[in-house]
């Protein structure tokens, strides 16, 4: 009867441990399989063409290199990303965003949205 409590008690414990992946395990260059392999199909995609759009931010230098007419598709996935304040650390829950343009297999760029901004995070 122990054994069954203590391993009941081990898988309540696994189930509840936080699953989110950290931000900075995502990869510029990673394919589309390793991503969908390792983190599942994304909470969100989105595919658009570039025609003229403005974004204003950390991410902006990377938007203004995709040429106009480009495809643009965007996976995104829950994450979490770690933060330094004034006097401590802490991890922020929001979405990693992946960008593949014109049909791309590998990731070109990532961005983090978080609070309705896009924050850059490799070139």
């Amino acid at each position: 009867m122990r054994h069954l409590i203590f391993s009941i008690s081990i898988v309540f414990i696994a189930s509840c441990a936080d699953t989110t992946p950290l931000h900075s395990e995502f990869d510029i260059g990673a394919s589309r399989e390793e991503i969908t392999s390792r983190y599942g199909v994304p909470t969100r995609i989105q595919t658009f063409t570039k025609q003229g759009q403005a974004i204003w931010g950390p991410i902006e230098d990377y938007w203004d290199q995709v040429p106009q007419g480009s495809t643009i598709e965007i996976w995104a996935y829950r994450s979490k990303i770690n933060l330094e304040g004034a006097d401590e650390s802490y991890a922020e829950t929001g979405e990693t965003e992946l960008y593949f343009v014109n049909s791309s297999n590998t990731v070109n760029e990532i961005g983090f949205h978080l609070d309705g901004a896009v924050y850059e995070s490799g070139n």
